[in-house]
């Protein structure tokens, strides 16, 4: 039997298979982004964090139970994916394991590592990140003294994930609190600096991260204080970064207390207050909307 013409044929369906997958590995920002399509976030999970709670926290299943939710499962991602979700964000806060130096306990990496491994098996995106480390007073919030520390925190994490496919996306971090204490006023400059710390160390690590989509955090994550013209991207030598926002608008709806009005004050001492609402659409709803936007 000449099995040449089966062995051409195979080679042949190989290159085309291989062919794919270097193509939808290499796309660009804008077209991965558009093949994300809609995505769910799995919080209340490994991002847990409560400031009245952080020294009760010292496993990691008081972390991820916190919130009163359980490990994530296979079948849990597989519906997930029924559902028509197609990008799962897996926000997580390291804080409590963690050393002073930013060295991460093996366990808590392993678990980690278990639930992207469930995400990226399905072929769907997983956005990994690092979460309630910058949230008020946390370690990543303080100054530039946090640089080494969150540079360390990344080398692993780079160096865990640097031969995982394109489905695995890096986000540098969320809500970071960069206010001067005194002033209350935002540093832009540091922020720039945490970020392309980010992505120097992502690219520099090899593997898959040199072509990687990378997620730059926003300044609070705020849309406003993120079109200022004081907000600046790092750079990038494989140009594929995408800009990380929160879209809480309308605020009164989106994420207000029922009975517990906001009041917030600018930096140029305008105040706001927003009182919490039941119902999207209505008149005063999209008045508001518009005040915000204009």
């Amino acid at each position: 039997m000449n099995i040449l013409p089966i062995i051409l044929i195979t080679i042949f369906f190989l290159s085309l298979i291989f062919s794919y997958l270097s193509m939808i590995s290499h796309k660009n920002s804008l077209e991965t982004i558009k093949d994300m399509g809609i995505g769910y976030n799995l919080g209340n999970l490994f991002d847990s964090f409560s400031i009245y709670d952080i020294e009760k926290i010292k496993t990691p299943e008081e972390q991820i139970t916190l919130n009163g939710n359980t490990f994530p499962t296979k079948n849990m991602i597989k519906k997930l994916k029924k559902y028509g979700f197609k990008t799962i964000r897996f926000p997580v806060t390291w804080i409590h394991f963690i050393d002073d130096y930013g060295n991460i306990d093996s366990n808590w990496m392993l678990l980690v590592k278990e639930v992207i491994n469930l995400i990226i098996k399905e072929e769907l995106y997983c956005i990994l990140n690092i979460y309630k480390d910058g949230y008020f007073e946390n370690w990543l919030s303080s100054d530039i003294n946090a640089k080494d520390k969150f540079i360390n925190l990344w080398s692993q994490i780079a160096n865990e994930f640097k031969d995982y496919n394109h489905y695995l996306i890096f986000e540098s971090m969320d809500d970071v609190y960069f206010y001067d204490p005194e002033t209350f006023i935002y540093n832009f400059e540091l922020l720039l600096i945490f970020n392309q710390a980010f992505v120097n160390i992502i690219r520099n690590s090899g593997g898959n991260n040199i072509k990687r989509l990378l997620l730059v955090a926003g300044v609070h994550e705020d849309l406003d204080m993120t079109c200022s013209s004081e907000f600046k991207m790092p750079v990038d030598p494989s140009n594929k970064l995408a800009l990380s926002l929160h879209y809480y608008i309308p605020q009164a709806f989106a994420i207000e207390p029922y009975y517990d009005p906001y009041n917030w004050t600018d930096n140029e001492g305008i105040s706001y207050s927003y009182e919490p609402s039941l119902s999207w659409g209505a008149k005063m709803n999209i008045l508001k909307l518009l005040q915000i936007l204009k």
